[in-house]
């Protein structure tokens, strides 16, 4: 996400925790909730980002199962962003089926 050709047109959201608050890693990979502060950071991207044109999915993880990320944390995200914006799809990268449940879109590469 740091390049941008990555998303040079500006259509999607990452809503990595890890990449959302600093220290998030470790937690990432227990079947917990999110912290308070990742949260609160994926409330003010969706509120930043409502209604606005050309946004067409939320990116929540880029093959979890190779980072060992938690189907139930990344599930507890995915229901967070459907509760505060239940219009547009949430996208994960992923060849594993542990992950279904967990967005709208589990595509591979």
């Amino acid at each position: 996400p740091e390049s941008p050709l990555v998303n040079a047109w500006q259509c999607w959201v990452g809503m990595e925790a890890e990449r959302l608050v600093d220290g998030e890693r470790a937690r990432v990979t227990q079947d917990t909730d999110p912290s308070p502060g990742v949260e609160a950071a994926m409330r003010r991207i969706i509120e930043e980002n409502r209604g606005r044109d050309g946004l067409f999915w939320y990116y929540l993880a880029d093959e979890p199962e190779c980072r060992n990320l938690s189907p139930g944390y990344l599930r507890r995200q995915y229901e967070l962003i459907k509760r505060l914006d239940p219009y547009r799809p949430v996208l994960i990268i992923s060849e594993s089926t542990a992950y279904m449940g967990c967005a709208d879109i589990v595509a591979p590469h």
